[in-house]
């Protein structure tokens, strides 16, 4: 096991790397994702009914809505794009409102918390990051692309350390000898 979590820990952080250098790339990935994502939980959805015998008619059409949109995006590159699309608002709209309450909670706790002011700072700036989104759209894709990367390098380091310190590198598992 530590040897499969030394490489999966490499292969993310390769990956992560990779990603922070082509974000726009990696952003776009994110649609192929959702849609196999959508045919995933489609085919546990309708394999599930299958095995308890229950059939909820709406759990089935969402299911197999679920199926037709990832077939249909899969084979057509352009219903990614409007996946994508779909991510990038629903981000911008995210940063938006975060920032909105973020700022109102942290001016209200002004009397209760003494570092209020990061809390402002931090609501200002997901109002900037959304209405740059909403604004710059390619802004937005490439700074997903970024996250993801940075997600995917937090991941590798992770497993890195799953697979170096708390496996051990001793044949006793990491554990201490009496």
């Amino acid at each position: 096991m530590k040897v499969v979590s030394i490489v999966l820990g490499i292969a993310l952080v390769a990956l992560g790397f990779a990603c922070i250098f082509t974000p726009f790339s990696a952003f776009l990935a994110t649609g192929y994702l959702i849609c196999i994502c959508l045919l995933v939980f489609g085919a546990i959805g309708l394999i599930r009914m299958l095995l308890t015998k229950t059939v909820r008619p709406l759990m089935l059409i969402v299911d197999i809505l679920g199926i037709v949109f990832g077939i249909i995006a899969l084979c057509n590159p352009g219903a990614v794009l409007v996946f994508d699309m779909i991510v990038v608002y629903l981000m911008a709209i995210w940063f938006l409102v975060y920032g909105v309450f973020n700022l109102i909670e942290s001016i209200r706790m002004r009397r209760e918390v003494n570092g209020w002011g990061f809390g402002v700072a931090i609501g200002i700036l997901g109002i900037i990051v959304g209405l740059l989104a909403i604004s710059y759209p390619v802004f937005a894709m490439v700074a997903s692309g970024i996250m993801i990367g940075l997600g995917f390098i937090d991941a590798g380091f992770g497993m890195l350390t799953y697979g170096t310190l708390f496996a051990g590198f001793g044949g006793n598992g990491g554990k201490e000898e009496k």
